[in-house]
């Protein structure tokens, strides 16, 4: 795993930082995907994205409609960018809302070393 002293303490991502490190390139950034999550009148549950179009997912189950977004995310991603991202999950500070970081797999593999799996 790739260190460096001015990493911050908490874990947290800085995609600026990465760029000022020479880790992500201006075509290969990390891309942060917002997922709002709505539940209608019968119970159906829609994720849809502010800041990507063409994401809508719907399920009955939350735990099936969150494995799910990360799929689609991709799948978006690979049409438009024509190749492979690998995708975690994480934090907003809106309780209504979900979060996926996605990164172009080469640069998730020269960034985790070996040692990360999924």
């Amino acid at each position: 795993m790739i260190a460096f002293e001015d990493e911050p303490q908490d874990g947290s991502f800085c995609l600026e930082d990465e760029k000022r490190k020479g880790l992500v390139m201006q075509d290969q950034e990390a891309i942060f995907v917002r997922v709002r999550i709505d539940q209608d009148e019968d119970g159906l549950l829609t994720a849809t994205s502010p800041n990507m179009a063409g994401l809508f997912v719907v399920d009955r189950e939350l735990p099936a409609l969150i494995k799910e977004v990360p799929q689609v995310i991709i799948a978006l991603l690979k049409a438009e960018k024509e190749h492979d991202f690998e995708i975690w999950r994480t934090r907003v500070e809106d309780p209504e809302e979900r979060a996926w970081v996605a990164i172009p797999a080469h640069i998730a593999h020269q960034a985790s070393g070996p040692q990360l799996s999924q």
